[in-house]
Order: C-alpha cells, then structure tokens, then sequence
C-alpha cells in the first residue's frame, strides 16, 4: 500500500501523515485510480499539467474550461521536442513540486469525472432518433444515467448568456405573482404604456414559438390578486387572442391556486368588460364563451369572442389524465382550426410556466 502511495509523489518529499477516515477514503479512491485506462490517466495526467485535452470548445467541460488549473497558473502548450523551456532550473522544480502536491487521488478522481462527462457529451445525438430506435435509445441511458448527463451539459454550453437575461423582470417586485419564476428579458410580451404608471408594460408573460409561427403561444403565471385580473384581461385584450388554456383547479386540498378571473356574468377589470355568454362542463374540463370589449368602444361594439378551456382534472403534485388531456387538446385544435387569428394561445397553470411551456407546445404537437 506504500507502494500505491508514493506513486503519486515527488520524489524526495514527504507525504502528509492523515487521520483513518481520511486515509481510507484516499485508498478508496487509489483503487478507484488503478482501475483506469492508459488513455485516461494520459489525457488526466495532461490536464493536471495545465495542458488542453483532445475535446472540442464545444464539447469541453463547463467546469473544466472555466477553473483554473490546479496550481493556479493557465494554461500552457506541451514544450515541443528537442525544445529546452526556459526559466530558472528552481523555479521549474518548485512548480512542478507544487503540481504534484495537488495531484491528491479525490483531486485526481474529480477529473477522471470530467473526462467521463466529456466521452458522454461527444456521444449525444445531433441529428433526431429515428422513432424504431427511440426505446432502445432510452433503455441505454437508463442503464449508463451519464449519458443523459453528458445531454445536458451540451445543452448548458449551447445557451447563450444573453438570452437569459431577466433584469427587467427582477425589479418589478409585487407585479409578479411567483417572484422566483420569472420571464426573460428578450421574450416577455410588453404591454402599452399608461401614462400613470411607467411599469405598466410589464406582465409576467413569455412569447413561446411553434414550428411554424414566432409567437405561436403566450405562457403566464396565475392571478393571485385583483390587479393582476385587470393586467391578465388587458393582455388578452391587446393581443388579440381568442383562446385561454387554463391547467390548474381554483382550489387544490384547501388551497388557492388560482382567483377566479373570469365572472358569472358582465363585469369590469379596469378597462375591459369581460362577458360569460356559456359555459359547458364535461366530466374533466369546462368551456366557457367569453365577450371582451374595452369600455370606450360602448355598449353596442359587438366585442370579441374568446373561448376558456379550463382542464379540471391536474392534481396538486400529480400528473394529469393522459385521455382527458387529448381530449382537451382536440377541442382546442377544433376550435383554433374553425376560427384562425393572427393571435397566440394564451397558457398558464398554477405557478410554474414550465409546465405551461411543455404543455403549451403539445397543444398543437
């Protein structure tokens, strides 16, 4: 075991005495060490030195081409051969007895994760799964979780900072119903400006594109007060669309999920009038016929005609029925088709729009 030990120092130094947890955490993980291939340990041994590995920019690691390197100089080229470096011969020595101090085997180890992660993100797919293959697709990154790991993280290097920016949300406080889910700067849909209030234009709202259309959809949080069912109705109303998907029940296990932003009857929120003309229950939704008008246009504009799906059937917590939901999803196809606008689909559910942009995109899959 002192054998395994002082592979990995300097010759000529000491190794650190530790406690037993510690040192049998360090033989753990030397086994750990001896169980790896050549091609491994070479390309490890050369990140430890400071030296870039064999992956692509894009299909490097986000950990390792941020962090600096273990002795914390950057990173620099192999000497080329018959090339002698330059620089003091003790300066030399000290840093390279300060690069294998840091080579501890859970330093070690760390990398070997890295690069493991690495092999796993130059095997995603860049092309789509043929559908034949799709179930032996995912029985294979079930049984090798990194996979799916590796998926991710080239998805991570993808993004674009910029695009994921939301510092005009972040600074208007009460006008968001959830303060921790918030809608990017570059596609929240902008209201017009009142002249008594400069944040008017806010609503906690995102543009979500379709294969065929730029702003095929509208996902937003719940009305949880009755400002935002004045800001909700005026956003329905500047955008013109016809069609409001509701996923979330009024109340869940004694809990409020969501006010009641439509009425029973006529009633006012701000500056548009909000009509229920009908209202049809089934067994695991509700359709309403609505009448919108702005309150200048008088008591004889004809208004505009909007339909509410209301799915009743999400539990708290749950997932929803599979058939209902089709169902669902054929009403409003029906009622899209009948009547086409230029105009997205508004979607929310209770809190989270990242169920509202899942389901939203399904609506018309």
């Amino acid at each position: 075991m002192a054998a395994e030990h002082s592979l990995l120092t300097v010759p000529g130094t000491s190794v650190p005495s530790s406690t037993g947890s510690s040192r049998r955490m360090s033989f753990t993980a030397l086994n750990n060490f001896r169980r790896k291939s050549i091609s491994e340990l070479s390309v490890v041994l050369d990140i430890m030195r400071g030296i870039d590995g064999p992956s692509s920019s894009l299909a490097s690691h986000p950990e390792r081409s941020e962090s600096p390197t273990p002795s914390g100089h950057e990173r620099r080229s192999p000497t080329p051969p018959g090339v002698v470096s330059g620089g003091v011969p003790g300066r030399r020595h000290r840093r390279r007895g300060a690069i294998w101090k840091t080579m501890n085997p859970h330093h070690i180890q760390k990398h070997f994760v890295l690069v493991q992660e690495e092999k796993a993100m130059q095997s995603a797919p860049t092309a789509p799964i043929d559908a034949t293959k799709f179930v032996a697709y995912v029985t294979e990154r079930r049984k090798k979780r990194i996979l799916f790991k590796g998926e991710y993280l080239v998805i991570l290097r993808s993004i674009d900072p910029l695009r994921c920016q939301c510092n005009v949300a972040s600074s208007q406080g009460d006008r968001n119903q959830y303060p921790d889910t918030l809608p990017y700067d570059h596609s929240r849909v902008i209201l017009s400006m009142k002249e008594d209030d400069e944040n008017s234009h806010y609503i906690n709202a995102s543009y979500v594109p379709s294969w065929l259309r730029e702003k095929a959809y509208v996902v937003t949080q719940a009305v949880k007060s009755k400002a935002a069912c004045a800001e909700f109705w005026r956003m329905i109303y500047e955008l013109r669309t016809t069609t409001i998907v509701m996923l979330t029940k009024v109340f869940d296990f004694m809990r409020v999920m969501c006010l009641q932003y439509w009425p029973s009857g006529l009633f006012r929120f701000g500056d548009i009038i909000v009509e229920t003309l009908e209202t049809k229950t089934y067994a695991h939704f509700v359709i309403r016929t609505l009448r919108l008008r702005h309150a200048n246009e008088g008591e004889g504009s004809e208004g505009r005609i909007v339909k509410h799906f209301h799915f009743t059937e999400w539990e708290l917590n749950s997932f929803p029925y599979i058939s209902a939901f089709i169902e669902l999803r054929r009403r409003v196809r029906q009622w899209t088709d009948a009547y086409p606008v230029d105009a997205p689909i508004v979607v929310h559910c209770s809190f989270f729009p990242l169920f509202d942009l899942r389901m939203s995109v399904n609506l018309h899959a």
